[in-house]
């Protein structure tokens, strides 16, 4: 996936996306994409990063909202917010909860 810069000359721009890319390089976990590379073509800059299929955060809650015109529940909110921090208890309790629950992790949403 390539994120691109929308205005590459606003050198605050630039230099965002330079700190982002080195910030974004370094880090490894399992809910943020990876970097791959942070490449210039004419005078456009990008970063080449991991795709992540499926539907983000942001799609899930306005979603929520539209179908039952509120916000996610609390408790929902929580739970995506403790696996984006805390992966491997969450996928545990997916894990031990997947026996009486017809809900898979393949409909959780992708944090970004």
């Amino acid at each position: 996936m390539l994120k691109g810069l929308l205005d590459s000359k606003d050198e605050s721009a630039m230099s965002a996306a330079i700190a982002e890319r080195r910030f974004l390089a370094e880090v490894e976990h399992p809910n943020i994409v990876k970097i791959y590379n942070f490449v210039q073509h004419k005078d456009a800059g990008y970063i080449v990063m991991e795709y992540v299929g499926g539907e983000s955060l942001r799609e899930v809650r306005n979603r929520h909202r539209e179908e039952f015109g509120a916000p996610l529940p609390l408790a929902r909110a929580i739970a995506y917010i403790l696996e984006i921090l805390l992966p491997s208890a969450s996928s545990t309790a997916a894990d031990s909860s997947s026996a009486t629950s017809s809900r898979t992790t393949s409909s959780r949403p992708k944090s970004s």
